[in-house]
């Protein structure tokens, strides 16, 4: 082809390839074959800057490909696992120098449902003295739970079961402890959990262990270790070594509240912000959350509203104001729905970055079938919407159960109370039909929204005797 005399076309045309790649072999000083694309391989994702960024960091921490791509995402939010390997595939750094010496021998757990917690006691030290440290891990996702006590007494640690039971969403059906005093009679002569509630049911008066008591009150398995086997806990131990090497071992505390407040917010941070390489990514409270679309029934409330946030703050501020516990006033309605806006406003922001969402398998198939029925949450509460079509698709029943149904006997009582209240005499008064739109407003603020201003709601309101003879009617348009 290079020393033919014939024109580009013809020898495009007799080889069937393009004049252009005619031209560009016949200026060629060889014959030899060559690479395709560019002469220096670039990255089609990462610019200079961030190619330099992921290698600096590759080779200074010598970290895993997972934990360098959850470290450097924050720093480079469209950084892919793929992308960063090519990156150190293409620079000679994808894999890391060996280490001398036999690498140990793991095991996995069994698997097991959620809620199979570890639980260990270890000691740490202010300037004010000693404390206790009592963690539990849960075995699969390893969602981690830690208190600091002054004393380490059989009763404290029963309490810290409770607590924890309380912090975690779902139930726990075994917890595996050591052979400690803390936890069970080391002379093996306690009474187990399942030894209580068959002496409760008979009415037997007992004395036994405060961890087994509250095992039996949670109805929780208790499993000890085997004697001179403490790597069957190595889990919660090695947690214990982790919580000391961010607190204790690195910081000095004066006083045991500082120690707490750190011990919090590292535990915070571990929890709903670490991503771990044995739960392919995911937080430890991640994997919650996604056992919970798995097997909704074994959990005791939605995981998502422990999750960190402005969210959680203002459900606590809102719970405060009972002690802690349920909020019965009225107008407090109207606070609870802007914590679901809230609630709702951090869940929009998390589902855009979901992955799954951003797909394209998005279109589920399956078959016809001619009856619907669907419940979903509205800010005046739950709708129920029941269908039935024919052949052709037209709607040819519907039966709908709105929120207001629901509402009606709230609506009822708080309107009964503003009678007692405001009802002086056998007149209706405006300040009365303000009080009604108020307790109105408060359950169903549907019921009332198309008029967009408070006291232009359409009302009737009729009084009545014990004969149920009109006394007297206010109305308002």
């Amino acid at each position: 082809m290079q020393h033919s005399q014939e024109s580009l076309r013809a020898l495009a045309k007799r080889y069937g390839i393009n004049p252009k790649t005619v031209a560009k072999w016949k200026g060629r000083p060889d014959t030899a074959d060559r690479r395709t694309g560019p002469k220096a391989p670039l990255s089609m994702v990462l610019s200079i800057e961030e190619e330099a960024i992921v290698l600096a960091f590759r080779r200074h921490t010598l970290l895993p490909l997972d934990d360098c791509l959850y470290a450097l995402q924050a720093t480079i939010p469209h950084l892919k696992r793929s992308s960063l390997h090519r990156c150190l595939q293409r620079h000679g750094t994808s894999r890391l120098p060996d280490t001398e010496g036999d690498k140990p021998k793991r095991s996995k757990f069994k698997t097991c449902p959620i809620g199979y917690f570890h639980i260990d006691i270890a000691e740490v030290r202010t300037e004010m003295g000693r404390l206790y440290l009592f963690v539990a891990i849960y075995r699969t996702s390893k969602f981690a739970f830690a208190q600091l006590h002054e004393k380490a007494t059989r009763r404290v640690a029963g309490d810290f079961l409770r607590a924890l039971a309380v912090a975690v969403p779902y139930r726990i059906h075994t917890v595996l402890t050591d052979n400690g005093t803390h936890f069970t009679d080391p002379a093996g002569n306690g009474w187990t959990p399942e030894d209580i509630k068959a002496m409760r049911a008979d009415g037997v008066l007992f004395r036994c262990h405060s961890f087994e008591l509250s095992c039996a009150d949670l109805n929780i398995e208790h499993r000890l270790t085997k004697p001179r086997h403490p790597w069957t806990n190595g889990q919660v131990e090695r947690m214990n070594r982790t919580i000391k090497e961010a607190t204790v071992k690195r910081f000095y505390y004066e006083t045991h509240d500082q120690l707490r407040q750190h011990l919090t917010d590292f535990v915070a941070a571990y929890n709903f912000a670490r991503r771990l390489k044995t739960l392919r990514g995911l937080t430890p409270y991640e994997f919650i959350c996604q056992q919970w679309e798995k097997e909704p029934s074994r959990f005791i409330q939605n995981p998502h509203y422990q999750i960190p946030g402005l969210n959680k703050k203002a459900r606590q501020d809102f719970m405060a104001q009972a002690g802690g516990g349920r909020v019965h006033a009225t107008l407090a309605y109207h606070w609870a729905r802007l914590i679901c806006m809230i609630h709702c406003t951090e869940t929009i922001r998390a589902l855009l970055y979901d992955d799954d969402l951003q797909g394209t398998d998005l279109v589920v198939t399956g078959t016809r079938r001619p009856v619907g029925i669907s419940i979903l949450e509205a800010p005046r509460g739950s709708l129920f919407h029941h269908y039935e079509v024919d052949d052709d698709d037209r709607v040819t029943r519907a039966n709908l159960i709105v929120a207001t149904t629901h509402n009606n006997e709230a609506i009822n009582r708080s309107i009964r109370q503003v009678a007692v209240e405001y009802l002086t005499g056998r007149e209706i008064t405006e300040e009365l039909l303000n009080h009604i739109e108020v307790a109105i407003r408060a359950y169903d603020p549907c019921l009332s929204c198309a008029t967009h201003a408070l006291g232009q709601m359409p009302l009737i309101a009729t009084l009545e005797d014990a004969e149920g003879t009109v006394i007297a009617t206010g109305t308002r348009h």
